[in-house]
């Protein structure tokens, strides 16, 4: 599992490495402060930005989104108000959490996500498909039909992927669970 964490409050990055490490032990974290060459870098299976002591806007998420379909999760202060919360799952981020968190319950809800999109590490090892000219990349999650990239959910990337990986056989929906 590759997490890229964006933030420079040092004791968020503490709580969301041991967030992950109690349930992924061998977890790639990276924890960065300059988010845009490195999101392009690293291409990681999940990402988190912790939108109170980062500078970025809701721009930012947005930005992400158009470069990837990666889950986004975004920490935030209780304090912060609902319309930055909203605005963030608008632009693009898959899941808001309201900071104080345990780490118990952040673990779970990155997991939940996690599960819901998809545990992309089963696909880290495979290769792009190409059909016709529909091309898969399973370790960007991006899709392109020619020369164009189509923009798809990571719930719609994962049935995609799924049922090309086994166009010659037929998919049930206990497979696709």
């Amino acid at each position: 599992m590759k997490v890229l964490f964006l933030g420079k409050d040092p004791i968020i990055a503490n709580i969301v490495e041991l967030s992950i490490r109690t349930r992924w032990p061998h977890a790639n974290i990276q924890i960065v402060k300059e988010w845009v060459e490195r999101a392009k870098e690293v291409v990681p299976g999940i990402v988190i930005f912790h939108l109170d002591s980062f500078d970025l806007s809701l721009k930012s998420i947005s930005e992400l989104r158009r470069l990837s379909s990666v889950p986004i999760i975004v920490l935030s202060l209780q304090k912060t108000q609902n319309i930055m919360m909203v605005g963030a799952l608008t632009l693009g981020a898959d899941r808001v959490i309201q900071l104080p968190c345990g780490v118990t319950e952040m673990a779970t809800r990155i997991w939940a996500l996690w599960r819901r999109v998809g545990i992309r590490t089963s696909y880290e090892t495979e290769g792009p498909l190409l059909i016709g000219q529909l091309l898969i990349n399973p370790v960007t999650y991006e899709v392109f039909l020619g020369d164009q990239r189509v923009k798809l959910t990571s719930t719609e990337f994962r049935v995609l992927y799924l049922l090309a990986k086994n166009r010659s056989s037929v998919v049930t929906h206990q497979t696709m669970e």
